[in-house]
Parts: C-alpha cells; structure tokens; sequence
C-alpha cells in the first residue's frame, strides 16, 4: 500500500505545497524513510515474535502502523502563520513526516514476519501452499487499491488530497 501511495502523493499539488515541494535528497529521504523503519525493526521482530507469540507480535505491529499512519496524516507544514517560510521551519514539514514514515515502516516487519510463520503454522497442510501464496501475493492488490484511492483524491481540492490516503494506510492495520 505504502510504495503506491507514496508515488501517487508526488503527483498531487497540495502535497507538493505542504512539504515545500521536495526534490533530490529530500524526496529521496521521504521515500526511503519506510523502508528505512522496517530495517531498524528487524532486530527485534524474531525476539517479540518469539516471546510474546505471532499474534501478539501482528498486534503490536498493527499498533504502530496505525499510530505512524496519524502522525504522517497530520505532519505539520513548514510555513509559519504568516504563510512565509522560516529558516529554522524549512525543513520541518519533512522532518515530521520522515519521522512518522519511519515509525511507520517501523511495525511493518513484525507483521509480516509473524504474519507469514502464522499462515504457514495455523493452514491445513494441503492449502499451506495457496494460503502462502496468496499472503504475498496481497502486495499487488494493496498496490492497486491505493493507486486508486490516490487517483481518486486528485478530486478533493484540499490538504485532504493527500490526508486521506495517508489515513486510510491504517485500515488494514485496523483490520488486523
């Protein structure tokens, strides 16, 4: 769901203007910043997972998904109330959601990690391999439906173009 949504955010004018039209490094930052939360979740995933069990580990991961999908929905810009840029507030906007976007991917490895030893623990032993399959093969739809739904918010002529689908990154973690 993240990568499509992320590709379609940079198309929408009001994402531009509220994190100060990004380029180079920053948009680099802000696309790898996911990715760069699951890598610093992997050290910890195989321990809680182990302890705590899978369900428990899909639940704490879910957690921080969710909390990380509000905090980058609602990521202050970097523009004071005057509407003009302060030097110290710049780069704010991008600060906020990087963080958030960390803390996001952050939980993204605990579920799937317990999430697939699930699905191979729990299935009949004839449907484990469909049942495995189809858990990573759910990455392509997720892809699709969150095209969509940006595709869809290039409609709304607000910040909510771009809050939207960024809230609605929790509802699979709500699901869970």
């Amino acid at each position: 769901f993240d990568a499509s949504m992320m590709n379609g955010l940079q198309s929408l004018s009001y994402w531009q203007d509220h994190f100060n039209e990004p380029t180079g490094p920053t948009l680099g930052i802000l696309s790898a910043s996911y990715s760069l939360g699951s890598i610093s979740a992997l050290p910890f995933v195989t321990i809680l997972s182990d302890h705590v069990g899978r369900r428990w580990s899909i639940m704490f991961g879910s957690m921080v998904m969710v909390v990380g999908a509000i905090m980058q929905a609602f990521s202050v810009n970097g523009k004071n109330k005057l509407g003009a840029q302060d030097s110290i507030s710049a780069n704010s906007a991008s600060d906020h959601v990087d963080f958030a976007r960390i803390f996001l991917g952050h939980g993204f490895p605990y579920c799937v990690v317990a999430g697939s030893a699930l699905v191979g623990e729990l299935a009949h032993p004839k449907e484990r391999p469909v049942l495995g399959s189809l858990f990573n093969s759910c990455y392509y739809l997720g892809s699709l439906i969150a095209a969509a739904i940006t595709l869809e918010t290039l409609n709304i002529k607000s910040d909510w173009s771009w809050k939207l689908p960024s809230i609605l990154q929790m509802a699979p973690s709500l699901c869970q």
